[in-house]
C-alpha cells in the first residue's frame, strides 16, 4: 500500500472542486455533446511538470517508481 499522507499535508486544495456524482446528470442536461474520460487507463496519460515527478514516486518491495509521463 502507498501512503500518501506526506504529500497530502502540503497538497493545495482546489477551490472548486468537482461536482458530486449525482449533480452530473442535471448538469449536462441540454447539452449538445458530452465526453469523458478514459478512468480506467487514461489518468495516467496527463502531462506531469519535471519539478513535479517526485511528489509521485511510491515504493513496493521490488523497487521505487516515479511517474515520468510527458517528461
Amino acid at each position: 500500500a502507498l501512503d500518501y499522507r506526506g504529500l497530502n499535508a502540503i497538497t493545495k486544495r482546489s477551490m472548486e472542486p468537482l461536482p458530486h456524482v449525482d449533480q452530473l446528470p442535471e448538469d449536462t442536461r441540454g447539452a449538445c455533446w458530452c465526453s469523458k474520460l478514459d478512468l480506467a487507463s487514461a489518468y495516467h496519460q496527463f502531462r506531469i511538470r519535471a519539478e513535479d515527478q517526485v511528489k509521485t514516486s511510491f515504493r513496493v518491495p521490488w523497487g521505487q517508481y516515479e511517474f515520468a509521463v510527458g517528461a
